[in-house]
């Protein structure tokens, strides 16, 4: 009876031991997300930064030449600084914006899957400790 004991017991031990090393990784695994989405968060709202201020100068440019607000933003985003091979300046950099957009979505995704599994992980090892 005792070798059947020590068995279970040592089997028990041994799948919490997993058990904890898996809610380590997964830990690990929101941590590392979480330096992923901030980092690309902020790479969102510098670009976002980055085409407001570009868009309010270049506007009040072409209203201080004479253009209407309407007049002055369809300038903007129609013609800009037209550069070769990427269109209008604006086109480019609302491109970029919506690149760095979907990474921080993406990123901020990642972010919540890895709390899902954190706590899937850690439901399950409470529904076993329940049922040893």
């Amino acid at each position: 009876m005792t070798g059947n004991n020590s068995a279970a017991e040592t089997q028990a031990q041994n799948y919490y031991s997993r058990i904890e090393q898996e809610l380590t990784d997964t830990v690990s695994e929101m941590e590392d997300a979480l330096e992923d989405w901030e980092e690309k968060a902020k790479l969102y709202y510098q670009e976002k930064t980055n085409l407001e201020a570009w868009e309010a100068s270049t506007k009040r440019a072409l209203m201080i030449r004479g253009a209407s607000g309407v007049a002055a933003e369809a300038e903007m985003k129609c013609k800009g600084e037209f550069q070769a091979g990427m269109g209008s300046r604006w086109s480019h950099k609302t491109h970029e914006l919506n690149k760095a957009m979907i990474e921080e979505r993406v990123a901020h995704k990642r972010l919540r899957i890895a709390e899902m599994k954190w706590e899937t992980e850690r439901s399950k090892a409470a529904t076993l400790r329940t049922l040893v």
